[in-house]
C-alpha cells in the first residue's frame, strides 16, 4: 500500500484498463516489445471504516493516609481511525461509581472508597461520561491521534492504607 492509499477514505474504489496498445516489458538491459490487443482490466477495492483504542494506566501516585487537597494525573486514551471516518469517544462511570456526576468515581480498597473524577481538560470542570455533549468527537486521520484524560482525587478524604483502583470502560462509536 502507498503512502497515499494509507489516507483514502471509506468506500469502493475502481480503475478501469482497456483499449489497444503496446506492451513493453523489460528485464534488465533487454526489452521484448509485443504488439498486439490488450484485453479489459479491472482493479477494485473496498475500504471500510476501522478504528482502534490504546489506554495509558492513570497512577496517582504514593499519597499519604489523609489526602487535604486535591491530586491531579493525567492519562491518554490512543485513537486510531480510518481517514475521514467520524467518531464519539466516552468513558463510563467505573465499577464502583457512587452516582452519574463529576465526583462520583470510586476507587476501592476492599470495603473502602476513594473520590475521584475524570475530565476532558485540565480546569477539570468537564467529566467525561456516557451522555451526548460530554464526549468527544473526532475523525480519523489514518493515524494515531492523542486524547487526554485528566483526573482528580479530590481532597479532603481520610483513607484505609492499601492499594486503590477501579475499571473504566472506554468505548468509541464509528
Amino acid at each position: 500500500m502507498t503512502a497515499l492509499a494509507a489516507t483514502a477514505a471509506e468506500g469502493s474504489y475502481t480503475s478501469n484498463f482497456v483499449g489497444a496498445g503496446d506492451l513493453d516489458f523489460r528485464f534488465g538491459e533487454t526489452a521484448c516489445n509485443q504488439t498486439g490487443e490488450i484485453a479489459g482490466l479491472s482493479v477494485n477495492a473496498d475500504l471500510t471504516a476501522s478504528c482502534a483504542l490504546d489506554v495509558a494506566t492513570m497512577d496517582f501516585g504514593i499519597t499519604n493516609q489523609r489526602i487535604s487537597s486535591d491530586l491531579d494525573s493525567r492519562a491518554q486514551i490512543y485513537v486510531s481511525c480510518s481517514n475521514k471516518t467520524a467518531y464519539s469517544v466516552v468513558l463510563d462511570f467505573g465499577t464502583h461509581a457512587s452516582d452519574a456526576t463529576s465526583t462520583g468515581r470510586r476507587m476501592t480498597n476492599g470495603a473502602a472508597m476513594l473520590h475521584y473524577g475524570l475530565f476532558h481538560s485540565e480546569s477539570r470542570i468537564d467529566s467525561w461520561q456516557l451522555t451526548a455533549g460530554i464526549l468527544h468527537n473526532g475523525l480519523g486521520s489514518a493515524f494515531s491521534q492523542t486524547l487526554d484524560i485528566f483526573g482528580r482525587v479530590f481532597g479532603n478524604q481520610t483513607l484505609v492504607p492499601g492499594q486503590y483502583s477501579d475499571r473504566v470502560v472506554v468505548v468509541i462509536t464509528y
